[in-house]
């Protein structure tokens, strides 16, 4: 929360041609193009004024004081969550009427303030191309920041871990807070080009002001100006041009589908010049794409239950394995193999034992699966100026993502039978007031509404009573191709922070409070369905029903899949499991129940920060911030925790007693830290007085939420009791 993570800030100093200091001259912040402050200050005794909490657009700026011309600056750029740090301005003597005009030049650099920091603005923005107009990924063109990685690596600031880093748009926190890896990669809210006019990069020597993170990533929306702007674009992408993959290519198999079409519109203006604007947008995104999927199936003779194999000398021999035990095909597994394409649908030989002119047991089927995403963003944004001391603004932005995920389990279907679909909502309201020309203040609260849903929703029906796995060939239930059945979260943060500045003399303070609430309600059916492996149970003493009397010439790896032909055409059982789980602490285990918890997360901040303005060159600041995290809290307190009784080493080695641990029944995660102090001491110096060069130096600490719910779920998780998973060897 740099200044509420998306408003920024104007230092100065007013001066005579002399050099001395002009005490209580009148600055006046106007919109540029406009005729009316929206901002006002004074400046102190030794010539010092700063304007706050200003959200990040163009200004013009006139100083006013008895005996002088007035002077106007055109053009002055706001970033957001960075001080704008003008040139001492010298004022003229007043003849006649005469006023003296600049227009703002080359930015200046950070002469006021400690931190590290850059903007991204609107105009980089567009000149940059980015094919997704997904705004996270401009943020590694920042200096110290690396980039995400095909080995996985996330993107990171400094070396930092990404949860340590804080995520805002408008203010409001847009990340993941339950899951909290890859943070600078995604965001639920997932916004576009359209929803972000610019961004600030807060990569070291934070203020006390900061939370969330030892770094900061601040998106602000647009805003509406004095005159009427709009656009419209769209842009397609297809494979009308596109070269087949080899290996499609190689299968037989056409052009995947490729076509994406991006479009949007927006438009900004005034509802009344000087007072009410106005900015909505509204973007949509449609993949329609295919990807090729592998599966392994039988051959005409393996379905038969004919097993084939090559000799040492290189001939093929057969044998039929089901009449060699004298056992049936089994009608369920009839049933399941009737669902698999037939051998006539090999198209290559990367998965299975086959190879080109050599059919034996298995080979591959390549075929294409939808992969396609629609997405919806839409952003509305009101800017009221009520008068110079007051203002309010409003967000709301939503998105809906719908995304196909044939990487989480198939089915034989050309449709994927899990696909994500989500809404999400964020809104932000702020209020700033300037009671007094030396004294400003904001509050700003905001709420996000993030589910993240893994569902179910194919072709085949509701949930079957049990899952077959571990055949030879690729089962056709999608349930047991997927390492998760039904699944997801939805988290919610609300939060709500007063952020003051007073000036007084050198000195500028800054004071404040913050509050942010996570809730999440997570759920995950995965495992509550009796799942049975086929293959030659391991209580047979040798692991075989087929042996190397029943196949002379076979080898011993051979045997082996020769035996799993055999488990998966007569059905023979090798393993089951079924997880069971609780919905209270008297229910006992109920089948089909889900694992189901309600997670709160609460982080209540008090700060202080004083800048001083040493020499008219030289600004130190010192602050310290006062962070509670609250111990982590599942509301139905279905969580255990072993008691302990003498040290934690006795309760180690004892036969421990596990309770249930929660808020509801007074026995909180564990105990209240109290004394997270952070503080933060810095300087800057612009050493010519240029506003071109500046030294900066600074040390501060930050308390950031690094997987806070899911580690402390992680750790109450593996006490046993309210997860039972059952298992059959």
């Amino acid at each position: 929360m740099v200044h509420a993570q998306d408003t920024g800030w104007i230092t100065g100093s007013v001066t005579d041609p002399t050099g001395a200091p002009v005490p209580k001259a009148t600055v006046n912040l106007i919109l540029h193009g406009g005729s009316k402050p929206v901002a006002t200050t004074v400046t102190t005794a030794q010539g010092l004024f700063t304007l706050q909490t200003l959200r990040p657009v163009y200004y013009d700026l006139t100083v006013d004081a008895p005996g002088f011309q007035q002077y106007q600056l055109d053009n002055v750029k706001v970033d957001p969550s960075r001080p704008t740090d003008l040139p001492k301005i010298e004022l003229k003597v007043a003849a006649l009427a005469a006023s003296v005009n600049v227009t703002a030049g080359l930015e200046t650099v950070q002469t006021t303030s400690p931190e590290l920091s850059t903007t991204v603005t609107a105009e980089q923005i567009e000149r940059l191309p980015v094919g997704d107009r997904n705004p996270l990924g401009f943020i590694s063109t920042q200096s110290g920041i690396s980039p995400a990685n095909a080995n996985g690596y996330e993107t990171d600031i400094n070396g930092q871990r990404s949860s340590f880093s804080n995520v805002t748009l408008d203010g409001m926190n847009i990340q993941d807070n339950y899951i909290r890896t890859g943070d600078l990669d995604y965001t639920p809210n997932e916004p576009l080009l359209s929803q972000v006019q610019e961004f600030t990069v807060v990569s070291s020597n934070q203020g006390t002001a900061s939370s969330g993170g030892a770094s900061q990533v601040n998106f602000t929306t647009p805003s509406g100006t004095n005159q009427f702007h709009g656009s419209v674009f769209w842009q397609n992408r297809n494979n009308k041009f596109a070269a087949n993959d080899f290996f499609d290519n190689s299968d037989g198999n056409p052009l995947p589908r490729l076509n994406l079409n991006q479009a949007g519109v927006s438009v900004g203006g005034p509802i009344k010049k000087d007072k009410l604007f106005f900015y909505t947008t509204y973007e949509l995104y449609r993949l329609k794409s295919q990807e090729e999927a592998d599966a392994t199936i039988l051959t005409s003779t393996a379905r038969q239950g004919i097993f084939s194999w090559v000799t040492p000398t290189g001939q093929i021999q057969q044998a039929n394995i089901l009449n060699i035990v004298g056992l049936p095909m089994d009608p369920l597994m009839s049933q399941l193999l009737a669902q698999v394409p037939d051998a006539s649908h090999i198209n290559n030989y990367r998965v299975g034992d086959s190879e080109p002119g050599q059919l034996l047991n298995t080979a591959g089927y390549g075929y294409y699966v939808r992969n396609n995403q629609e997405r919806d963003n839409a952003e509305g944004k009101m800017d009221y100026y009520i008068n110079p001391t007051n203002s309010i603004t409003a967000t709301y932005a939503w998105n809906r993502d719908r995304v196909d995920r044939p990487d989480v389990g198939l089915d034989y279907g050309t449709i994927p039978p899990f696909q994500n679909d989500d809404s999400r909502n964020l809104i932000t309201a702020a209020w700033r007031v300037n009671p007094r020309p030396t004294l400003t203040n904001e509050v700003r609260a905001g709420a996000n509404i993030a589910p993240a849903t893994f569902g179910y929703t194919g072709s085949g029906g509701p949930l079957p009573s049990y899952l077959i796995g571990g055949m030879d060939y690729t089962s056709p239930q999608a349930y047991e191709n997927s390492s998760i059945l039904a699944q997801g979260r939805n988290t919610r943060t609300y939060s709500i922070q007063d952020n003051a500045t007073w000036t007084h003399g050198r000195h500028t303070i800054k004071f404040g409070a913050f509050y942010q609430a996570d809730y999440v309600r997570t759920y995950d059916y995965t495992g509550t369905i009796p799942a049975y492996n086929v293959g030659i149970a391991s209580t047979n003493q040798s692991g075989n029903l087929l042996f190397q009397s029943n196949l002379p010439t076979a080898s011993a790896l051979q045997l082996n899949s020769a035996n799993l032909l055999l488990a998966s055409l007569a059905g023979l059982i090798d393993d089951d499991g079924q997880t069971f789980n609780v919905t209270s602490q008297t229910s006992g285990f109920v089948p089909g129940a889900p694992y189901l918890r309600h997670f709160t997360y609460d982080n209540l901040a008090f700060y202080g920060q004083d800048e001083w303005k040493v020499l008219p060159r030289l600004t130190v600041t010192a602050g310290l911030r006062w962070e509670y995290d609250s111990p982590v809290n599942e509301r139905d307190s279905l969580e255990l925790q072993p008691l302990v009784t003498g040290t934690p080493e006795q309760t180690l080695l004892s036969d421990a007693t596990l309770y249930y641990t929660g808020n509801s029944i007074n026995r909180p995660f564990y105990r209240k830290d109290l004394n997270n102090f952070a503080p933060n001491v810095g300087l800057a110096w612009d050493p010519f007085g240029k506003g071109k060069t500046s030294v900066r130096a600074g040390y501060s600490i930050s308390y950031v939420n690094d997987e806070a719910i899911t580690v402390a779920e992680a750790f109450t998780d593996t006490n046993p009791g309210l997860v039972y998973p059952v298992a059959n060897f």
